[in-house]
């Protein structure tokens, strides 16, 4: 339990290590409102492990993936789209951030619809 809080802190408060040049107070906005859907976005798919009733459309993650592949895959995620933003020039930087948030409103909101609640 321990090491699972652990992971979702990193992953929730990694955009305040920015530090690049032109990165912003808003561009750390932007991208802690992905990271944070991101996070409910993996905690509502360790929610439904083990329940054969639901699976995971996403075809890296597989069908029904173990909690600690689930683990890898969302911080490996939420590091390459920091990754990403933080290289992009702010324009790029800010349709990137904006599309990942749709993607994981989208994530978020259907699992929700679902029945599936989030387990850290």
């Amino acid at each position: 339990y321990r090491i699972r809080m652990r992971f979702f802190s990193i992953l929730l408060f990694l955009p305040s290590l920015a530090l690049g040049g032109d990165w912003t107070k808003t561009d750390t906005a932007w991208q802690a409102g992905y990271t944070a859907l991101l996070v409910m976005d993996c905690a509502q798919t360790r929610g439904f492990i083990g329940n054969p009733k639901y699976y995971e459309s996403n075809p890296i993650v597989g069908p029904h993936p173990s909690k600690g592949r689930v683990d890898n895959i969302c911080l490996a995620t939420g590091l390459a789209h920091f990754g990403v933003s933080y290289m992009l020039p702010p324009d790029l930087r800010r349709i990137w951030q904006i599309s990942g948030i749709a993607v994981e409103v989208y994530a978020v909101r259907h699992n929700y619809q679902m029945g599936i609640r989030m387990e850290f």
